[in-house]
């Protein structure tokens, strides 16, 4: 079987081992090739930022970069090739101001230029195309890593895992104002260490256990930034279920984003609701002063299709807990982008100031015409007409890719029919099965 990906990010892969073929989150090769490559440019950086530290030399640039870009490779935050194209072009950029900071520096201590040899990564320069990054990073995946060690490969990789959600944590941690040395400077010691490939069982546990430390650490410093933000946290009764009402429902981890929607909304009429991991955020005396943050809505986030489908509410994504919206509500779906945040609370106020619930995408392009004009409903056709035809083609070749990943088959369009059968099979009964249905005369195709 040729392998077109090994993406082992989350314990939901494909046969308990690694997703080949195509991610059961939804994550194509492109993608996950574009994120090998980009933890392999951060390794480079790391080399250049660790011997920099030895030397005193620190930059928060590059140090922000290790943790955003480590929080980017992380299960479903950015599975867009054209942004990762970008981070890998900021990942070159970064490394060259690393590495001339340390190299002046090294000069001016010892008198003479640096010449000892560094491991590949650090010379790493990106190519002009995505289809050339791609051709990079299958040079440089975990399954072209020369341990042949299977305990020191799983330490590593273990490691590696570990500081991708160090990296989330002291992200939501900076955000609020709040960073800690001794967590930056294991991101660069760490993925240095990784960059060397010949780690030992012993060198990689060593790394491990200290990682454990320098992670509880950052568990702290987060803390520490909640509270001294949000104020201490403590046992608060929270309300079940939506009441009547415009409604807004928050998704994900980031407590700040939820504050700034409050502070959007307050004196609006509009209801906020926390969903799934954002529940701890009522117990927060900095959040629950708004008495607009109505309560609970639904369970865990991988619920989310089911919960939130037939719900007439909007709904804002934060962090990385979105799954792929059902049609029912994809309309009513936004993130915390710059724009489309502005976009949920605009949508949210017009709603109760022109008396409009949303309870199907018509409804969404009624309550924008106030600002949007008179174009307002045709912007949505257009975008349903656009959102329908990816619909019709995505959905049949992501079971199939699905379906055959879970039974081995071979599965993609760029195979022939010869190679693929079963996966061309399965897609065209879905779209025939798909047409019958749609044509039945009078069939209730909601209920379906």
């Amino acid at each position: 079987m040729e392998t077109q990906m090994f993406c082992r990010q989350c314990e939901q892969t494909a046969q308990g081992s690694g997703c080949t073929m195509h991610g059961v989150c939804g994550k194509d090769p492109v993608t996950a090739t574009l994120q090998d490559l980009l933890i392999y440019a951060m390794k480079g950086i790391a080399v250049y930022g660790n011997m920099a530290r030895e030397l005193g030399i620190k930059d928060k640039d590059t140090d922000l970069f290790l943790k955003e870009g480590l929080f980017t490779t992380v299960t479903n935050v950015d599975f867009d090739p054209e942004r990762l194209k970008q981070f890998l072009a900021r990942a070159y950029e970064i490394k060259e101001k690393i590495k001339g900071l340390f190299l002046r520096e090294y000069k001016k201590k010892y008198g003479k230029d640096f010449a000892a040899r560094l491991p590949a990564s650090a010379d790493w320069k990106p190519a002009n195309s995505i289809e050339g990054l791609v051709d990079q990073g299958k040079q440089v995946g975990v399954l072209s890593w020369p341990a042949t060690d299977e305990d020191s490969r799983s330490l590593q990789e273990l490691l590696l895992l570990g500081l991708k959600g160090m990296a989330a944590y002291a992200d939501h941690a900076a955000v609020l104002g709040l960073e800690d040395e001794e967590v930056n400077a294991y991101f660069h010691k760490g993925l240095a260490k990784l960059a060397e490939d010949n780690l030992s069982v012993e060198e990689a546990l060593a790394l491990n256990m200290e990682f454990g430390k320098v992670n509880f650490k950052c568990l702290e410093l987060l803390d520490k930034a909640n509270t001294e933000y949000f104020g201490n946290p403590s046992p608060t009764r929270v309300k079940l279920g939506l009441k009547k009402g415009p409604a807004i429902i928050v998704t994900g981890h980031d407590l700040l984003d939820l504050e700034m929607l409050l502070k959007q909304t307050e004196g609006e009429g509009i209801n906020i609701y926390t969903h799934g991991e954002m529940l701890p955020a009522h117990g927060y005396p900095g959040l629950n002063k708004y008495k607009h943050l109505a309560g609970h809505f639904g369970t865990a986030w991988q619920n989310q299709q089911k919960e939130f489908d037939g719900v007439p509410a909007a709904f804002l994504f934060t962090t990385n807990c979105i799954q792929k919206p059902r049609d029912s509500y994809k309309a009513r779906v936004f993130t915390t982008v710059v724009v489309a945040f502005f976009i949920i609370v605009a949508c949210a106020a017009t709603l109760h100031k022109n008396g409009v619930v949303i309870n199907e995408a018509r409804d969404a392009a009624i309550s924008l015409k106030p600002f949007a004009g008179a174009f307002a409903s045709e912007l949505f056709a257009f975008g349903l007409f656009i959102a329908s035809i990816f619909s019709a083609t995505i959905l049949p070749l992501a079971t199939a890719f699905y379906v055959c990943e879970a039974f081995g088959f071979e599965a993609g369009i760029n195979k022939k029919l010869k190679e693929a059968p079963q996966f061309y099979a399965l897609f065209t009964s879905i779209m025939v099965i798909a047409v019958i249905i749609i044509l039945i005369p009078n069939a209730p195709l909601i209920a379906i």
